[in-house]
């Protein structure tokens, strides 16, 4: 379920804001390091979120500043070799995998088909380098596919079966 993290620039100082953007290029040079440049198109505010949180809160953790030198920030390499960072990386490859297949079975799409195609060695690099997740986000897919076919229209219940 993307999409309904988003940021709230306005209301954030700018040194925020350049914080913010840090987490962001981060997820995204993680993503192009490990799976590919590729899988850069699904770099997503919630694993930006994912990834500003789990850094503020463990030991290990660190606070990213990536300075802006305009030149295109998909070609530049990441500065920081973390075992978090490149778990985010590989989960949100993982999720997306699974969010395409979803609306696939929703209805034919052009954009599912297309996503998945372009995605297709990133996601199976990641499902080889972390089985694990790919098992847990398949499994809570297949439960919110259940609860889907069985009518259910409960926001807060899609949400926890999602979030679970």
């Amino acid at each position: 379920m993307f999409g309904y993290t988003i940021p709230m620039e306005p209301m954030m100082r700018s040194e925020e804001v350049a914080a913010y953007r840090g987490y962001y290029c981060e997820t995204c040079h993680q993503l192009r390091d490990g799976y590919g440049v590729m899988s850069t198109i699904i770099v997503s505010y919630e694993m930006t979120f994912a990834n500003l949180v789990l850094n503020s809160v463990l030991d290990d953790g660190e606070i990213i500043k990536v300075p802006d030198t305009g030149r295109f920030c998909v070609f530049r390499h990441s500065k920081r070799h973390n075992e978090l960072l490149k778990r985010l990386a590989a989960y949100t490859v993982l999720v997306a995998n699974n969010g395409l297949i979803d609306d696939k079975m929703d209805g034919p799409s052009i954009k599912s088909n297309l996503g998945l195609l372009w995605l297709n060695r990133s996601i199976e690099k990641a499902r080889k380098d972390y089985p694990h997740y790919d098992e847990l986000i398949m499994k809570g897919y297949e439960e919110l596919r259940e609860k889907e076919a069985a009518g259910c229209n409960d926001p807060i219940e899609m949400g926890t079966t999602s979030a679970m």
